[in-house]
């Protein structure tokens, strides 16, 4: 891999220090980080088919907006992209200062202007912990291959899943993204179904112990 990251012009004044797999990698991608003699990057290598192109133009745009790391380089041919690299740490509970910018985050996110359907909005939609982290920068969005349109209440309800909050940390983030009321049963429906969605995929995958965590999960869902 470093003699194809070599010919990229991105790197034609900068000499390669170190290359290495990051510890924790996804199930859609092979993820590095390389480090040069002036700064360090994420080489993400696809193993499995997206819309890729889509995919660098929704994190660009993210980037735009401070809330995603800057994607420097795509290579269709090759199944890669370089972006900006992060030091920073993933967090499975999170603070009411946490909670307040994410909140925040979300409407960013959300209001990055798309040719939609009525409702629909720029959404992330893998909102899961690996896939925010906290960086001296602020708290960032990473891994946007299954960026789409979708209601504003799909990443909200997989958010208050994936980190399991409290009724009380749950009221407090819809308090701050929310500017007026909002559907209780329609943020109802979507924790159902984002739950559901996680179980069948770690089924799929016989990850046992996700699918049971999942399963716990779906029965704390009620509708408030």
């Amino acid at each position: 891999m470093e003699k194809l990251l070599k010919k990229y012009s991105l790197f034609e004044n900068e000499h390669f220090v170190d290359l290495k797999a990051l510890p924790f990698q996804g199930y859609c991608n092979t993820n590095y980080k390389l480090t040069t003699s002036q700064k360090s990057y994420l080489i993400r290598v696809f193993n499995s088919y997206r819309d890729r192109e889509f995919e660098y133009k929704v994190n660009l745009e993210a980037f735009k907006l401070g809330i995603a790391a800057k994607p420097y380089l795509l290579d269709v041919k090759n199944s890669l992209m370089v972006c900006e690299f992060f030091e920073g740490k993933h967090k499975k509970r999170l603070s009411r200062r946490d909670i307040v910018q994410i909140a925040k985050l979300l409407q960013k996110l959300h209001s990055i202007k798309v040719p939609t359907a009525k409702r629909l909005v720029l959404c992330h939609q893998d909102l899961n912990p690996q896939n925010l982290i906290f960086t001296k920068k602020g708290i960032k969005l990473i891994d946007w291959e299954y960026a789409g349109l979708n209601e504003c209440y799909f990443d909200i309800a997989s958010l208050i899943v994936e980190f399991n909050f409290t009724p009380k940390e749950e009221k407090l983030f819809l308090a701050h993204y929310f500017k007026r009321g909002y559907s209780k049963k329609k943020l109802y429906s979507f924790k159902l179904n984002y739950t559901t969605l996680c179980i069948q995929w770690f089924s799929k995958r016989k990850k046992q112990n996700e699918k049971i965590l999942y399963k716990k999960r779906l029965l704390k869902i009620k509708l408030g």
